[in-house]
């Protein structure tokens, strides 16, 4: 599939291959007994 040029952290156009949309970690399990 064609998408538009992102501009990755190196600046180079991102894949769609490899190219995964940001996803927000869950928090770090704690106080998990």
């Amino acid at each position: 599939p064609a998408v538009n040029p992102y501009p990755g952290p190196t600046g180079e156009r991102a894949q769609w291959k490899w190219y995964h949309p940001y996803q927000p970690k869950p928090p770090p399990p704690h106080e998990v007994n």
